[in-house]
C-alpha cells in the first residue's frame, strides 16, 4: 500500500506538469493562428491577381498577335513548289502571343510519300520558335524547345519528341476560346 501511495506521489505532479504544458501550448497557438491569418491576408492583398482583359482590350491584343504572326508568314521564305499560311492566338492567361506556321506542298496531287508539311509554334512577339513538327511522306518527327512547354508535356506523361503528342500542344496554344 505504501508503494502504492508513493506511486501516486511521483506521478500526478508529472500529470499536472504534462497538462499544464498541454495548455501553454493550446494558449500560444491559439494567439498565433490569428497573426498567421492576418500575414496570410496581407500577402493576399499585396500579391495582383488577374484581371481579364476587358473585350475591347482583348480585341486589340488579338489583333495586334495576328500582325506579329502575318510578320512571321512575310518573312518566312519558301520555294515555288510549297504554300505556307499562319494562325495566331493571344492568351490573355500568360500575356503570350502564338503563332503556328505551316509550311506545306503546294501541289495536292504530289503523291502522299514525298508530301511535305512543317508545322513551327512560335511567341509572336519575339519570334522565338517554341516547338515545331515535321512530317515528309511516311516519316514524323518533332521537337519542344521552350522550357514551360517541356514542363507540359512531362506533366502529361509525354516525351518531347513525340509528334502526335507536340502537334496537339501546339494546336491548343493556337485554339480560340470561343464560348458557344
Amino acid at each position: 500500500m505504501a508503494s502504492t501511495a508513493r506511486h501516486w506521489d511521483i506521478v500526478i505532479p508529472i500529470m499536472k506538469s504534462m497538462l499544464a504544458t498541454v495548455l501553454l501550448l493550446s494558449l500560444c497557438s491559439c494567439d498565433m493562428l490569428p497573426k498567421q491569418k492576418q500575414a496570410e491576408q496581407k500577402q493576399a492583398e499585396a500579391a495582383p491577381s488577374f484581371r481579364p482583359p476587358s473585350a475591347t482590350e482583348l480585341f486589340d491584343l488579338q489583333s495586334k498577335c495576328t500582325a506579329m504572326g502575318d510578320k512571321i508568314l512575310e518573312e518566312n521564305v519558301i520555294g515555288n513548289a510549297l504554300t505556307h499560311d499562319q494562325v495566331s492566338h493571344y492568351n490573355p492567361k500568360d500575356n503570350r502571343c502564338y503563332v503556328k506556321l505551316t509550311v506545306q506542298t503546294g501541289d495536292l496531287s504530289t503523291p502522299r510519300d514525298k508530301y511535305i508539311e512543317d508545322d513551327s509554334l512560335y511567341d509572336g512577339q519575339s519570334k522565338e520558335m517554341l516547338a515545331f513538327v515535321n512530317h515528309k511522306g511516311n516519316s514524323k518527327s518533332g521537337m519542344v524547345f521552350d522550357t514551360s512547354l517541356q514542363k507540359i508535356m512531362e506533366d502529361k506523361k509525354q516525351a518531347d519528341l513525340d509528334y502526335d503528342a507536340i502537334d496537339d500542344l501546339m494546336n491548343s496554344f493556337v485554339a480560340t476560346d470561343r464560348k458557344p
